[in-house]
């Protein structure tokens, strides 16, 4: 099988290598390929429960930017190692060099931001077959850029979204023998596109820290955490800060759903941080500081009640029915292993091994640092996550108000207008945002979207 990788950052190395060690013909597509080496791309490995090699070093065929080269011949396209408000742009280099006739695989490492709505509005009617993991198979880093990413830890537990959300075309098969998870499952993308992803972490955790910040003042980044600074490294000690949050419900049932809805109460302020008020921590989840805490558990909150509330219009999507959308839930799904502390959500995060070298981006100017705005956390969990939520919100009735402040604090921050006082998606930069609703999309229609199957398999735009 032909398949083409499509990006350049901490996943693209990772998939070709293990796509060429499954024995694929494989072909990295990227905009800087002089930057490439085709003859000695692999990954590092850290999780040896998960693949049994410290690291993996392989050639693959070629690395190109001209789509002309790789796309006619692929079988599978999978776009990795690329923030997703990129999507459209590239699927529109690609859409003419793709034989239509053809059924070729077309994915993304991130099947949230209704991946097969962008899609399906980029490439038009075809004979393509969409897929998208539902979450990125791993936590992953960039050791040196061109030649070896960095697996931290792999999901334990990865859904494959499909249109049909039963992988009728057989995508499933193909992934299990690349990516070495042979346990791997179905949904579809409405489930992916709520499922608690990168918007449901990076903006409650950085709005926690940076909701009063002017947007220009400098802050004095928080040092490393040293090994014999027990008190601030030991993972047991995510514990304290867990504490002061009301014990958690048991995993609700079917028939308690409700009880995911329920509100915490603030917690006292952490007295364990440094006395500076303008220090600010380097990794994200590892240092998880108060008021980020209690905005993830309001962001929890939100979400589960606009799911609540699509289950309500689509009582027989089992993927939306069947499956427990709360933060903690999930991370617990993928990562027990890796988790030192399952008090509740936030200790779930914090002590999460595979989350502990994430680190926030920060830009250097004269007195300090200041956050780094373009960058993904900030220009794509917005309009391609937040945004997405509250448009599907808006269409069930439901309220989120910790989803309102986030996107009316971030979209001042880049200079962006898409919440407006009306309350909906609709200030003069909404056209950036996926958004269900433009796609002519209401809450009965959004599992299967803009695109529709016929009985013979063929692809067709839906009458919207």
């Amino acid at each position: 099988m032909h398949i083409t990788v499509v990006g350049g950052g901490n996943s693209t190395p990772i998939f070709a290598a293990l796509a060429k060690d499954a024995g694929h013909e494989v072909a990295i597509l990227t905009r800087r390929p002089a930057d490439w080496n085709k003859d000695d791309i692999g990954f590092v490995n850290e999780d040896l429960d998960y693949f049994p090699q410290a690291e993996l070093r392989v050639g693959i065929d070629l690395v190109t930017d001209d789509p002309a080269l790789c796309i006619p011949q692929t079988d599978l396209i999978f776009i990795a190692g690329l923030p997703i408000h990129h999507n459209p742009t590239v699927l529109a280099r690609i859409r003419p060099h793709l034989d239509m006739q053809k059924k070729v695989f077309i994915g993304s490492i991130c099947a949230y931001g209704g991946f097969n709505w962008v899609a399906a509005e980029a490439l038009g009617p075809g004979n393509y077959s969409l897929f998208g993991t539902q979450l990125i198979p791993w936590c992953c880093g960039t050791l040196e850029y061109g030649r070896t990413g960095l697996v931290i830890g792999a999901k334990r537990l990865l859904r494959i979204a499909t249109e049909d959300g039963r992988d009728s075309d057989g995508v499933k098969p193909i992934l299990a023998k690349i990516l070495k998870m042979p346990f791997l499952t179905d949904t579809d993308f409405i489930a992916s596109t709520l499922w608690p992803n990168n918007p449901s972490l990076h903006p409650p955790i950085l709005y926690g820290l940076f909701k009063d910040w002017d947007g220009k003042s400098p802050y004095d980044p928080d040092k490393e955490r040293r090994p014999h600074d027990r008190r601030r490294s030991h993972p047991q000690r995510a514990r304290p800060l867990a504490s002061r949050l009301p014990p958690p419900p048991p995993s609700p049932s079917l028939s308690q759903r409700r009880l995911s809805q329920r509100r915490l109460s603030p917690p006292p302020r952490h007295s364990g941080r440094p006395s500076s008020r303008r220090q600010v921590p380097t990794l994200i989840y590892k240092d998880l500081r108060t008021d980020s805490a209690v905005t993830l558990v309001e962001m929890d909150t939100d979400l589960c009640a606009i799911v609540a509330g699509l289950r309500g219009a689509l009582p027989q999507n089992g993927h939306l029915v069947d499956s427990d959308f709360s933060m903690k839930a999930c991370v617990m799904q993928n990562y027990e292993e890796q988790i030192t502390c399952a008090w509740d959500t936030v200790s779930c995060i914090m002590s999460n091994k595979a989350f502990a070298k994430h680190r926030i981006p920060y830009t250097a100017i004269e007195g300090g640092v200041v956050p780094t705005l373009a960058h993904k956390f900030f220009e794509t969990d917005l309009p391609f996550g937040l945004c997405t939520m509250k448009d599907i919100a808006n269409m069930v009735g439901v309220a989120v108000p910790c989803i309102d402040k986030m996107i009316l604090w971030n979209q001042k921050l880049i200079g962006k207008e898409y919440l407006t006082a009306s309350g909906k998606i609709d200030g003069k930069h909404a056209s950036e945002c996926v958004l269900p609703s433009a796609f002519g999309l209401d809450a009965k229609t959004l599992e299967f979207g803009n695109r529709s199957r016929t009985a013979n398999g063929a692809e067709k735009k839906q009458k919207t």
